[in-house]
C-alpha cells in the first residue's frame, strides 16, 4: 500500500506540473517586454524568417551534395552466351564484363561547385534581408505600443486635472463664487477627457494586437513595453554619404547575390557543353582457352543538346536581375532623400511645438492663479487647460512620426536595430 501511495503521489505531481506548463504556455506573460526581447522573438518566430532559414539550409544541403569529377555512377554491363568456332568442335561458353565511368575533367565539376556555392550565398542574403525587415517591423510595433501607453498617461493626467477642477467648481458653486454654467462646462470637459482616455485605451488594444501578431504570442498573452518612450534623436543618423551605403543595403545585396548565382549557373551550363570523357575497363573470356583484358576511352561531344534553352533563360534572368538592382537602388535613394527632408522639417516643427508648450504651460499657471483670485472667468481657464493638453498630444504625434522615420533611415543604412 505504501508503494501504491507513492506512485499515486508521483503521478499527481507530474500531472500538476504538466498542467502548470500548459497554462503558462497558453497565458504567457510579456507585460515587461524590452525592445531586444521583442526583436529577438520576432526574428525567431516569424514565418518569413523561418522559411528563409529553411531555404538556406536546403541550399546548403544541395551544395554539400555536389560531387567532384565523378558526377555519375559507373555503368556495369555483363554479357554471356555460347559461341562456336570453325576450328573447334562443339560449342564454347563466352562471358564478357564491362565497367564504364564518366569523368568530368574539363572544369564541369568546378563550375557545379561554384554555382551551388553562389546559390547558398543568395539564400544567406535573403535570410539576412528577412531578419533585418522583421527587426525593423518589430521596432516599429514596439514604438507604437510605447506611444499608445504614453498617450494613455497623458489622457489620465487630463482626466485627473478635469476632475480636480470640477470638484473645485462644485465647492465654489456651493459658496456662490461660481455659476452653474462654469460647473457644467467643467463637467463637460471631464467627459471629453474621459472619452479621450477610452479612445487611447482602444488604440492600445490595437497596437498590442499588432505586437502579438508579430511576435506570434497567444491571444490572451499580456504584452507591454518595459521601456518608456524616449525623445527621438535631435539629429539625422550619422553616415559618410548615403550613396555608397545604399549599395550595401541588404535588399541590393540580395539582388546582387541573385545575379552572381545566375552567372554561376550560366558558367555551369557552358561548361557542360564541353565534351565528356568516360574511362572503361573490359574483360572477356571468349572460350576456355581465350582471355581478353582492355582499357577504353570514350568521348561524348555535345552536338545536339548544348543547353541552348537553359542558357537563353539564364541570360534573360540575368538581365532581369540587373534591372531589379538598378530599380531597387534608385527606390532606396528616393526613399532616403525624402526621409531626410521630412525628418529635418519634423525636427524644426518639434522645436516650435516645444517652445509653444512651454509658453502655454506658463499661461496656464498664470490663468489658474488669476481664476482662483477671481480676476479671470472659467472659460479662459478651460481654454488654457485644453490648449496644453492638445499641444502635448501634438508633441506625442510628432515623436511617433520622428521615431518612424529614424527606424526607416537606420534600416536603409543597415543599422536597424
Amino acid at each position: 500500500m505504501a508503494v501504491l501511495a507513492k506512485i499515486i503521489m508521483l503521478l499527481s505531481l507530474v500531472a500538476t506540473s504538466l498542467a502548470a506548463r500548459s497554462a503558462q504556455a497558453q497565458g504567457a506573460d510579456f507585460s515587461s517586454l524590452s525592445l531586444r526581447q521583442a526583436v529577438d522573438r520576432a526574428i525567431e518566430r516569424n514565418p518569413v524568417v523561418v522559411e528563409s532559414m529553411l531555404e538556406q539550409r536546403r541550399a546548403q544541403g544541395a551544395a554539400d551534395g555536389v560531387v567532384g569529377i565523378l558526377s555519375d555512377n559507373p555503368v556495369l554491363s555483363v554479357e554471356g552466351g555460347v559461341r562456336r568456332d570453325q576450328g573447334w568442335s562443339g560449342y564454347q561458353n563466352s562471358l564478357g564484363l564491362r565497367v564504364e565511368q564518366p569523368i568530368d575533367l574539363l572544369g564541369q565539376a568546378t563550375a557545379r561547385r561554384r554555382a551551388a556555392g553562389d546559390i547558398v550565398s543568395w539564400a544567406q542574403a535573403r535570410l539576412a534581408l528577412a531578419r533585418a525587415e522583421i527587426a525593423a517591423r518589430a521596432h516599429l510595433a514596439y514604438v507604437a505600443a510605447q506611444v499608445t501607453r504614453t498617450r494613455i498617461a497623458l489622457c489620465q493626467e487630463r482626466v485627473a486635472t478635469a476632475r480636480q477642477t470640477a470638484e473645485t467648481l462644485q465647492m465654489r458653486v456651493r459658496l456662490g463664487a461660481s455659476s452653474d454654467i462654469d460647473l457644467h462646462m467643467a463637467l463637460a470637459e471631464s467627459g471629453r477627457a474621459e472619452a479621450a482616455l477610452q479612445d487611447a485605451q482602444a488604440l492600445s488594444t490595437r497596437t498590442r494586437l499588432a505586437l502579438r501578431d508579430l511576435l506570434e504570442l497567444p491571444a490572451r498573452a499580456g504584452v507591454m513595453p518595459s521601456e518608456s518612450l524616449a525623445p527621438p534623436p535631435a539629429t539625422l543618423p550619422e553616415h559618410g554619404g548615403h550613396g555608397p551605403l545604399l549599395v550595401h543595403h541588404l535588399s541590393v545585396q540580395a539582388v546582387e547575390k541573385r545575379r552572381l548565382a545566375i552567372d554561376g549557373e550560366i558558367a555551369r551550363l557552358e561548361r557542360e557543353r564541353l565534351p565528356r570523357l568516360s574511362i572503361g575497363f573490359a574483360a572477356e573470356r571468349a572460350s576456355d582457352q581465350e582471355r581478353f583484358y582492355g582499357i577504353g576511352l570514350s568521348i561524348s561531344p555535345a552536338l545536339w543538346r548544348r543547353n541552348q534553352g537553359p542558357l537563353a533563360e539564364a541570360r534573360v534572368e540575368r538581365e532581369r536581375a540587373e534591372f531589379e538592382k538598378a530599380t531597387t537602388l534608385a527606390g532606396l535613394e528616393r526613399r532616403w532623400v525624402s526621409l531626410a527632408e521630412e525628418q529635418a522639417l519634423r525636427l524644426r516643427e518639434l522645436a516650435a511645438v516645444e517652445g509653444t508648450l512651454r509658453d502655454e504651460e506658463a499661461v496656464r499657471a498664470l490663468v489658474r492663479v488669476g481664476w482662483q483670485a477671481g480676476k479671470f472667468d472659467f472659460l479662459r481657464m478651460l481654454l488654457a487647460e485644453r490648449s496644453v493638453a492638445d499641444t502635448k498630444q501634438t508633441r506625442l504625434d510628432l515623436w511617433a512620426d520622428l521615431w518612424t522615420n529614424v527606424i526607416e533611415m537606420n534600416r536603409l543604412l543597415g543599422q536597424e536595430p
